[in-house]
């Protein structure tokens, strides 16, 4: 869960009258610090660089130590960078990745990781014994196709998980498994069974959330 509680919050819903407009543009002054972004999707064939979907959804963002909520945002995974739509609605902000501590995307929350080797916006799928972060990554390729060039962009997820303060690519379920003693058989048991009732053996993310999530489930009973 977001560790947010200690923040200051400003809500930047769009419930509110005419009146409070002044106050609600002070307070959120910090937050249209960025600068304009370069609205490239329109120039790609096939596919967009935005996790989820092509269009602004209302999501949190701890940005110079303030938490907004109700804050239109979209996420581009080709450069990493968080982008706002500015309050009159004609410009698109990017936000100082630096700045931005942590922010959310309907349910998606995701962190700035800042490791020895790995860098930028990191989705958090669990947080336990084994914390689980998803790297969504998008490029841009160029296709010939009926000699013309077209952009289409291709779409990759890594998973990793976080230990003595690094994080480590898991390359596969069993990779994951072995980093799990002596319960390791059980959680393989578990997941195997639920992949083989629900037809899921292609889905590696659900695969490694259901066998960290199991591991918390017996680990809590231990103690």
């Amino acid at each position: 869960m977001p560790a947010w509680s200690q923040t200051l919050v400003i809500d930047l819903s769009d419930e509110f009258t005419v009146k409070d407009l002044a106050v609600k543009a002070r307070e959120a002054s910090d937050l249209y610090d960025g600068k304009e972004y370069f609205h490239y999707a329109p120039s790609i064939f096939q596919g967009h660089p935005f996790f989820l979907k092509p269009e602004f959804v209302n999501g949190n963002v701890e940005y110079k130590g303030k938490l907004f909520t109700n804050v239109p945002l979209m996420y581009d995974c080709i450069t990493d960078q968080l982008v706002l739509k500015h309050y009159n609605d004609f410009f698109r902000i990017q936000l100082f990745k630096d700045a931005v501590s942590s922010f959310t995307i309907g349910n998606s929350y995701f962190v700035n990781l800042s490791t020895t080797k790995h860098k930028g916006f990191y989705q958090e799928l669990h947080k336990g014994k084994f914390t689980i972060y998803a790297k969504r990554i998008k490029r841009l390729k160029d296709n010939l196709e009926d000699k013309r060039v077209r952009k289409v962009v291709e779409v990759e997820d890594r998973f990793y998980y976080l230990k003595d303060g690094e994080l480590v690519l898991i390359k596969n379920l069993k990779a994951l498994l072995n980093e799990m003693g002596d319960k390791k058989g059980e959680v393989k048991k578990y997941v195997k069974k639920y992949v083989k009732k629900n037809k899921s053996n292609s889905n590696k993310e659900l695969q490694y959330l259901l066998a960290v999530s199991y591991y918390d489930q017996i680990a809590a009973h231990e103690n």
